[in-house]
């Protein structure tokens, strides 16, 4: 029977878990306790803080927009071009929107923390007229989604794609988005409620001729009867 080997006292210990500088948490005042982060000789640091995480906000909040309007695009894709033509397109369809939604949720954890980096802070500050807490039912948009509960008539667009974004350039590509999905949306409403239009026509004239139908059959029955 063999024996087992003996453990050389001189053998030095396996080396622990190696971890990543990425991997390593970052400990930025607002992740310190109130009475710490408050002190006046914290607050040049705190302020730099505040710099760098509105920006961050703003950023993260525009990549959710723009993963929105590719997801978006995605299922207007799947409805007219791979509905209906078997498993396999549909599966591939599924892994690549898990795939975005993936990345969407990835983006609204990176604001919610520089939200909430805001909020520790500076919770009275400017940003706070503009930047709102994210939750889970504002990742919508940028038009009414395809699984929506509500009526037509009743959609209202989620905050996100109403915010006023910050700097020139950002405010101006928030804009166009906004005008571009109003405009969708827009002409959505309008063949909606043209629609309706028709189908009121149509009614009232189904309407017009019943009563005319039971008015010539009541003669046809009267005359019927004199006979």
């Amino acid at each position: 029977m063999d024996q087992p080997l003996e453990t050389d006292a001189n053998t030095p210990p396996s080396p622990p878990d190696i971890i990543f500088p990425e991997n390593l948490p970052l400990y930025m005042p607002s992740s310190l306790p109130r009475h710490i982060h408050t002190l006046p000789a914290l607050h040049e640091i705190c302020q730099l803080e505040l710099r760098l995480r509105e920006p961050q906000a703003d950023d993260a909040l525009a990549d959710v927009r723009h993963q929105r309007r590719v997801i978006q695009g995605l299922w207007q894709f799947k409805k007219l071009n791979v509905s209906g033509t078997g498993n396999k397109p549909n599966t591939q369809f599924i892994n690549l929107y898990k795939w975005f939604d993936k990345k969407t949720k990835r983006f609204a954890e990176k604001y919610r923390t520089a939200w909430q980096a805001l909020h520790v802070l500076d919770p009275n500050g400017s940003w706070a007229i503009r930047l709102k807490e994210l939750k889970d039912g504002d990742i919508r948009g940028p038009g009414r989604d395809a699984n929506d509960a509500t009526t037509s008539s009743r959609y209202e667009p989620s905050w996100i794609w109403l915010v006023q974004c910050g700097g020139d350039t950002e405010s101006r590509m928030c804009e166009e988005e906004l005008n571009e999905s109003m405009r969708a949306e827009w002409a959505k409403t309008r063949a909606r409620m043209s629609r309706w239009n028709e189908e009121l026509l149509l009614v009232q004239e189904e309407m017009r001729q019943v009563l005319v139908y039971h008015k010539w059959k009541a003669s046809w029955w009267l005359t019927r009867s004199a006979l």
